[in-house]
């Protein structure tokens, strides 16, 4: 796998703000180092960005007057303050993964943690009495409490009322965009959708001076997150502060609005009484709205917390046991010390999220309570109906283990236990109608036990040969692709391998694609077959051999067509891959997500080759690796162009579980520069019955990585290689697992 190909990026602002950022960073240095002092003779020499550089300059002077400077290294807050930078100015966003003055995201409006709540002074580094606050309507802006990429939250005195409030403030001017301002009013209105003790209230949404904002309930304390960084919790206080989260989740879900992104940052604990408040309902969804539950693809949220319903983008599926989900997991973490699926990349915890049980809590942290575990295992059910159904329900729960009484949720018993672990064993689960198995290695050896001893001692007598015949047929099949694309091409190189390494025959098979190619494997009418991440989870059956290659989405459209982004698409031809294909789920996912009505589309079914000869094709949605030749025969015609996808749209793709890319200037130098062209990829895997022989999986792996006169299929074709293999979370088969934990 190549650097170019794996590398992540970051967002690239456009033209016109880097040459804003240019212009207003040299003017910055230029003033601080005395040259030029004269603002408006800059405005007026550069006139065509003066309304963008007259707005960030007013709000340096507004940040700056209220932020502060940076305090000593030994100051209880040094880690809790923010530098407003001149880059950050001159871009005129304020970073996500900045930490706030409060170390809390924008959406939370809590004062700091280190000080003393009765004190009104300005935040650290300034002097005690408060400089007088920047005016804005009926608003006294006193310090910045919170900001990050949409918007800048403060702490306020509503003068009218004479009352402390927080004031949220989207960007301003022409660096706020429609879906921006949107986003926006939408999380107020859900926010003020439900008035309870456990929710933080809004006040009042409106726009000043071309400035969005909403004012909402100041809460003098801390988030959970910074709590769960102090301190152990007692079991008592844990189900406090979860009885509060689930009675005020309650209360939104019976106004119609789902959470969607619960965890600790988003749970605020109050100085003078502990009472929790949920905050930050940038990420909720109105579920009464039927033209919401209409748009399916939306992933968003934080993977570590989120349902499997969410992480796999079935917005239709998502329910008020979505955010009991949540809840569970936020308990889990408070109970162990860790969230209950966290890896090193947000595909990878999905992953997790979709196909592990959760690791018992008392298992990674001693003196876990019994009844809070049996009550986080509940909430944490892969299947909605098995877990509490409503937030009711779980803030009942947590009542009764406050007051003493037993909590209605049990742990599984020896004997429960016992049959659970034989359900998961493949013969049994098929016997017993189990379709959720979620087979470990032991269950494998039961299972092989099942099938294969009996039959071991017949054939002994015959010896290993035999035996070795019978495990790894002498003629194999494998369920590649379409002929002439590079699934075909991995295929008939593993086919030439095999033959030379083992005197085998392995029988390429040509397919629609990825979806035809698992169910070949399930019903056991192939050994081998590559297949599309997307269509692996659906189905228990499969096992990974091996992580084979990336496939990039590429986006080509005909020229002429007047087709700029995803959203141009509705109404025109377009190829989004046969039908049952990986091509074809990638395609339609990604348009899910984007929101694009995939039913106003033309001619769909058709491979994207029919571009060339079907004169009503305008584009393609194209998922497959960069050296397939019929893809570089396509983009050699000079009809056809690559268009990119929207930043935005890309941070939507990520959350579904695809991976940053790009596609780089070696494999279309006459079509990409060297900066590349930013895009999203998926992982084609090489795959098998979960009850293939190990013998099978040990051959093949060899066959893959082995060198054959001094070279192997993976060097040869640029695969991925064998070191790298082991850090995916994926269902490896148990031959695999060995393979790959051992050094080369």
């Amino acid at each position: 796998m190549s650097d170019d190909s794996m590398r992540e990026f970051k967002d690239e602002p456009s033209d016109r703000e880097l040459r804003i950022s240019e212009l207003l960073a040299q003017y910055l240095r230029d003033r601080d180092q005395g040259e030029s002092d004269d603002e408006e003779k800059f405005l007026t020499a550069n006139e065509e960005f003066a309304d963008d550089l007259r707005m960030l300059l007013d709000m340096g002077r507004v940040i700056e007057d209220m932020a502060g400077p940076l305090v000593d290294e030994d100051s209880v807050y040094d880690q809790q303050v923010n530098e407003i930078s001149a880059s950050s100015l001159a871009t005129g966003e304020l970073e996500d993964d900045a930490p706030s003055a409060t170390g809390v995201g924008t959406g939370t409006v809590v004062s700091t943690t280190a000080r003393d709540p009765n004190q009104s002074g300005s935040l650290p580094g300034k002097e005690p009495a408060e400089p007088e606050g920047y005016q804005f309507g009926e608003y006294e802006l006193l310090e910045v409490i919170g900001q990050g990429g949409m918007g800048i939250v403060y702490k306020a005195r509503q003068r009218n009322l004479d009352r402390i409030v927080a004031v949220k403030m989207i960007r301003v001017g022409s660096l706020a965009l429609d879906d921006e301002i949107s986003r926006f009013y939408s999380e107020a209105q859900k926010a003020g959708r439900a008035v309870h003790p456990n929710l933080t209230s809004v006040y009042e949404i409106g726009e000043l001076d071309g400035r969005h904002y909403y004012a909402m309930q100041f809460v003098d304390g801390t988030d959970l997150a910074e709590l769960l960084r102090q301190d152990k919790i007692s079991n008592n206080r844990i189900a406090e502060i979860l009885r509060d989260v689930s009675a005020g989740i309650h209360a939104a879900h019976t106004h119609g609005v789902l959470h969607r992104d619960l965890k600790p940052a988003n749970i605020l604990i109050r100085f003078s009484d502990g009472s929790a408040l949920v905050t930050d309902f940038g990420l909720a969804r109105q579920v009464t709205n039927p033209e919401n539950l209409t748009r399916p693809g939306d992933t968003v949220g934080t993977p570590s917390y989120m349902s499997p319903e969410q992480a796999s983008a079935k917005t239709d599926a998502l329910c008020a046991a979505s955010d009991v989900y949540s809840i569970g997991a936020i308990l889990y973490e408070m109970l162990s010390g860790r969230p209950p699926f966290h890896a090193e990349s947000a595909a990878s915890t999905v992953m997790e999220v979709l196909n592990l049980d959760p690791t018992p809590p008392s298992q990674v942290q001693s003196k876990v309570s019994p009844e809070l575990e049996a009550v986080c295992l509940k909430c944490l059910e892969k299947n909605p109906a098995d877990r509490y159904q409503s937030a009711e329900e779980l803030a009942e729960e947590f009542s009764r283990f406050l007051s003493g009484a037993p909590v209605l949720a049990e742990l599984p018993n020896k004997l429960l236990q016992g049959l659970r672990w034989f359900r998961n064993v493949p013969a049994i689960g098929r016997i017993t109608g189990n379709t959720m198995i979620r087979p470990k290695r032991a269950h494998r050896v039961v299972n092989h036990c099942l099938w294969i001893v009996p039959l071991l001692i017949v054939l002994g007598i015959f010896g290993w040969g035999m035996i070795r015949n019978m495990l790894v047929p002498a003629e194999m099949t494998l369920a590649s692709g379409q002929r002439h694309h590079f699934y075909h091409k991995v295929g008939e190189s593993l086919h030439r391998a095999v033959a030379l390494r083992d005197a085998r025959d392995l029988i390429v098979q040509t397919t629609a694609g990825s979806q035809e190619n698992v169910n070949l494997v399930v019903d056991g009418s192939v050994h081998l077959a590559i297949a599309q991440w997307e269509t692996i989870p659906q189905s228990e059956e499969i096992a990974i051999v091996a992580p084979l290659f990336l496939d990039k989405v590429h986006f080509v459209v005909k020229q002429g067509s007047n087709i700029r982004s995803l959203e141009d698409l509705e109404g025109r031809n377009v190829s989004l891959g046969l039908p049952n294909s990986g091509m074809r789920l990638t395609s339609e996912r990604i348009l899910r997500v984007c929101e694009v009505d995939t039913s106003t589309i033309g001619e769909k079914d058709r491979s994207f080759e029919d571009l060339m000869t079907f004169p009503q094709m305008e584009a393609a949605i194209i998922t497959t690796s960069s050296s397939n030749p019929v893809l570089h025969g396509l983009l050699a015609d000079s009809r056809f162009q690559l268009i990119t996808f929207s930043l935005e749209q890309i941070e939507k793709l990520l959350q579904t579980g695809y991976r940053r890319d790009r596609l780089i200037s070696r494999d279309f130098p006459e079509l990409v520069g060297p900066a590349g062209i930013p895009t999203i990829s998926t992982m084609a895997f090489l795959i098998t019955h979960v009850d293939s022989s190990d013998a099978l999986v040990e051959s093949t792996l060899h066959t893959l990585y082995d060198e054959i006169d001094g070279e192997s299929v993976v060097s040869k074709l640029g695969l991925i290689k064998r070191p790298l293999a082991r850090e995916f979370s994926v269902r490896f088969h148990p031959s695999a697992v060995r393979f790959y934990s051992l050094k080369k």
